[in-house]
């Protein structure tokens, strides 16, 4: 199975350059690993699905308070996966 994924714009406001850099990453394994889960992981005989989604707000996430790039990295990848699905 092979999944592509494009992301031309990522904006998160309020972080330093090197902290957003890294949630960038921790978004990109959650979204791998979210991706190739069920209902998208997909046989040879399923037909090539396109989504496209020109804007997606994930809303307010929380910061602070033990809140890490991995964590907020997650919440992002879910509430992607969450738009993909509808």
């Amino acid at each position: 199975m092979r999944v592509e994924l494009r992301i031309e714009r990522l904006v998160l406001d309020g972080l330093s350059q090197p902290e957003a850099e890294r949630i960038a990453q921790s978004l990109g394994r959650e979204l791998e690993a979210r991706l190739t889960e069920e209902p998208f992981s997909s046989s040879a005989d399923t037909p090539r699905r396109t989504v496209h989604v020109p804007h997606l707000d994930a809303g307010r996430l929380p910061a602070g308070g033990g809140t890490t790039a991995d964590t907020t990295g997650a919440a992002l990848a879910a509430a992607l996966r969450g738009a993909l699905e509808r």
